[in-house]
């Protein structure tokens, strides 16, 4: 598979190896609330969190009785990769 372009967007279906460029590329929509979730490919329950105002933070997502349950770790310039894994 080839290396996908730094101006690309990412595709936010698929599970990624979470790096510092992956996370740096990720945005969501500024016009409206909203938030987007970039879904780990090593640690299936991690996530990073970019919300419409670019705050970043890393996030334990599991089901739970049907439900979502969501954690916020912390921030993606607080924590290390490896330190949210």
């Amino acid at each position: 598979m080839a290396r996908p372009k730094k101006s690309e967007a990412l595709d936010l279906t698929e599970r990624i190896n979470l790096t510092v460029g992956a996370i740096d590329r990720l945005s969501c929509r500024t016009d409206i609330k909203c938030q987007a979730f970039l879904r780990d490919s090593e640690v299936p329950a991690l996530r990073v969190r970019v919300t419409n105002t670019g705050a970043k933070s890393f996030v334990f997502e599991k089901k739970l009785n049907r439900q979502t349950i969501r954690r916020t770790i912390g921030s993606t310039t607080d924590w290390t990769i490896d330190a949210a894994r």
